[in-house]
């Protein structure tokens, strides 16, 4: 004889496995010999709850973007601006790394994802030195030396793409809150020295950003100790900021300049270094100038494309 564990009811076919009420698996009744009571009921234990915000261990962080064997990565946690600044830098990975490059030797590299304030000085009263119309031509009784960019073309492309074409290197991150540095040898010094780079917008995109050039910064260890100087060519402003270990810290708030061409056009951006005292021009008219206080000594020259348009760089030299 079998019998529903649920309903009680008994059934006298033995091939009979399923109760015919409530469709429980039947079971052995008391009618087998040694066997006078109903099987024991198994309970199960309750599932173990999941817990909707389980925390997730960030005390190793990964690590992004190509590195060479026993070359460190630094990386910092967020760091909001101090006073009444907006402007706020996310450190996702900063590649203090070095690649080799055909023709170029060593170049370090850097990518940040950054936002800035966008808010813009007046320049009737920002600019330090009024010049009007009169424009300064650069040094020509400087020595030059021209840094190889065509090699330059192997960045991290989970952040940036590069490629060289026409004696132009074209570089611009993957999204507009990153920023892209590259960083020349140790042999292209702009201490004491005239450093330039001629920029052009490629699509005339605007950019919070900025692109330009980079100065004073240590050759192993970018955007740690040296100065950017930014143009936004759509707008027709310019930037001024230095680099601290995961920081970017506006010297010179955005700031309009008749000088600077729009569109597609080229701009000439020209720093040059005079015992710590920095003027910044832009197409040869001087725009701005700053003390170099925090700089590398004996820091590099180096380009920086920012805000996720393409940029293309070419003429990069320094001259003593």
């Amino acid at each position: 004889m079998k019998i529903c564990p649920k309903c009680q009811k008994t059934y006298n076919d033995e091939n009979l496995n399923f109760c015919l009420d409530d469709g429980s698996v039947l079971a052995q009744g008391g009618s087998q010999p040694g066997n006078d009571s109903l099987p024991e009921t198994v309970m199960m234990s309750s599932p173990r709850p999941t817990a909707p915000n389980q925390q997730v261990d960030t005390s190793s962080p990964p690590s992004w973007g190509h590195q060479q064997p026993s070359v460190p990565t630094w990386s910092a946690a967020a760091q909001p601006a101090k006073g009444k600044s907006k402007s706020w830098l996310w450190v996702l990975g900063i590649l203090a790394g070095v690649v080799v490059l055909c023709g170029g030797g060593i170049v370090g590299m850097a990518v940040l994802l950054a936002s800035v304030d966008t808010e813009e000085s007046n320049s009737t009263t920002k600019t330090n030195i009024d010049l009007g119309n009169r424009t300064i031509s650069s040094d020509d009784s400087a020595k030059f030396s021209k840094v190889d960019l065509s090699g330059w073309t192997k960045v991290n492309p989970e952040y940036a793409a590069a490629e060289y074409e026409n004696g132009e290197l074209v570089m611009g991150t993957k999204e507009k809150r990153y920023y892209y540095v590259l960083i020349a040898t140790s042999q292209f010094k702009t201490d004491d020295a005239t450093t330039r780079v001629t920029v052009r917008n490629v699509d005339e995109e605007p950019t919070d950003l900025g692109y330009g050039l980079i100065f004073h910064s240590d050759p192993e260890k970018p955007l740690v100790k040296d100065y950017a100087f930014l143009i936004d060519a759509s707008k027709k402003r310019y930037r001024i900021v230095k680099h601290s270990p995961g920081k970017e810290t506006d010297l010179v708030k955005w700031t309009r300049s008749a000088v600077i061409k729009d569109g597609t056009q080229k701009n000439v951006l020209e720093v040059r270094d005079s015992n710590g005292d920095i003027s910044l021009f832009i197409n040869g008219q001087k725009v701005d100038s700053i003390k170099n206080s925090d700089g590398y000594g004996g820091g590099v020259a180096g380009i920086y494309s920012g805000g996720g348009i393409p940029v293309a760089f070419s003429d990069l030299e320094i001259g003593k």
